[in-house]
């Protein structure tokens, strides 16, 4: 519901704003979403996995630790902003990365209840939570776009639904007290849980978003709002996988872990991987159809999408088939094999990338993308194979030779066409 509500706004305001705001919104949000990677310690997770998940001097630091560093993020985006907004010659960021910046303190607010019931699995409340502020993001940002079509109304929306969404959980959700605690024992459990987390971070972030800072170098800011289109399609998949993957698999996979039963870990696995199948199915659609979508959803200004939209499909498929069995490290406690996955799909973006880029232009980036995720799933798989059912992993074999005969015949279509 998420992923359509955004699909939704994203075509109604691409009919009121110019690709360029989505461009400045973009290279925005990449800056603050490096801050925060860049200072993750895995507070949500170290709650879901630790033992003392439960115990409300852990959940009070955790909470203590979270303020400080939205505070932290904040401080830092105000200081960055002005020289970020000289370096690419766009005033526009210098307030709006301001504004971004109080987003984050707001979200450090955030009631560690939230982890709580997710560890808990009771993802109701949560689920509801998470969909009210959405839209009134999404309301406020159409509203706005309505009145004055600018950057302003994006930046609008992502501050509403931060706002509402802790204020909403704060009043809704009462596993505990939140106070005020700095407990060294439950300071060293975290840090020692999330320092693998935060140089994963540090690497997703520039795997993920490297594509931002890189794009208004090598091409205009109207590329950047394309690509911006193109990748929120393919993405839409992604994010469900991701979130079922965070907020259930995840914490059923340390469960299991914690009680010392690996038979059922697998078995889950493998239940899975079957009933996950019918979320393949829409990269598989965006790599024949691409170009189609993007002419029917969108006016003739976005027109140059709909190639790219096809290419970052397939590293889409990857990046669903990654993310379906991306918590299992995480469960048992091996966030260091995690970090060194992340580590090879940072070097093969940046390698592949930049090459077929300087040989296809924006094509050959979007290649570049679809790789290094290939490459990312190729090492997780060995990373968790010992935790792979057979029935696990004969059905990624199952998947990858749907892609490959997919790619071949979308091919030859185009080809005759």
């Amino acid at each position: 519901m998420q992923q359509v509500l955004r699909l939704g706004s994203n075509l109604v305001l691409t009919r009121l704003l110019f690709p360029e705001a989505f461009g400045y919104m973009s290279l925005a949000a990449v800056y603050m979403a490096g801050l925060e990677m860049f200072s993750d310690i895995g507070i949500r997770p170290s709650i879901i996995q630790s033992k003392r998940g439960d115990d409300e001097n852990f959940l009070n630091t955790a909470w203590t630790m979270q303020i400080i560093r939205g505070f932290v993020l904040a401080i830092i985006a105000c200081i960055l902003a002005y020289p970020i907004s000289t370096f690419y010659e766009a005033p526009v960021l210098f307030p709006l990365l301001c504004l971004l910046g109080m987003t984050s303190a707001i979200r450090g607010f955030q009631t560690t209840g939230y982890a709580t019931l997710n560890r808990k699995l009771q993802l109701g409340l949560l689920t509801k939570l998470e969909l009210v502020s959405r839209f009134l993001g999404i309301v406020t940002m159409v509203a706005w776009a309505m009145i004055s079509p600018t950057v302003w109304a994006l930046a609008a929306g992502g501050l509403v639904n931060a706002l509402m969404l802790v204020s909403l959980a704060h009043i809704t959700i009462n596993t505990h007290p939140h106070r005020l605690r700095w407990d060294r024992e439950c300071v060293g459990e975290l840090f020692g849980f999330g320092k693998w987390i935060f140089i994963t971070s540090i690497l997703t972030f520039i795997a993920q978003s490297g594509d931002r800072f890189l794009l208004p170098t090598l091409f205009d800011i109207s590329d950047l709002g394309y690509y911006s289109l193109a990748i929120g399609l393919v993405m839409i998949p992604v994010q469900i996988m991701k979130q079922l993957s965070s907020k259930v698999l995840f914490p059923a996979y340390a469960e299991l872990h914690n009680r010392r039963d690996p038979e059922k870990l697998s078995a889950l696995i493998t239940r899975f991987a079957k009933i996950s199948f019918p979320v393949y199915l829409f990269p598989l659609f965006l790599i024949a159809l691409g170009p189609w979508i993007i002419s029917v959803m969108y006016d003739p200004r976005y027109q140059d999408a709909g190639t790219i939209t096809s290419i970052l499909g397939v590293g889409g498929f990857f990046a669903i088939l990654r993310s379906s069995q991306a918590g299992i490290l995480l469960a048992v406690g091996k966030s260091k094999r995690a970090m060194f996955i992340q580590l090879g799909k940072t070097i093969a973006y940046f390698v592949g990338g930049i090459l077929l880029a300087k040989e296809w232009g924006l094509d050959g980036f979007c290649a570049g993308l679809a790789v290094s995720e290939a490459v990312s799933y190729c090492l997780q798989r060995l990373m968790v194979s010992t935790a792979l059912g057979k029935q696990a992993v004969r059905l990624d074999r199952v998947l990858l030779i749907l892609l490959l005969v997919w790619i071949v015949l979308t091919a030859w279509f185009y080809g005759r066409w």
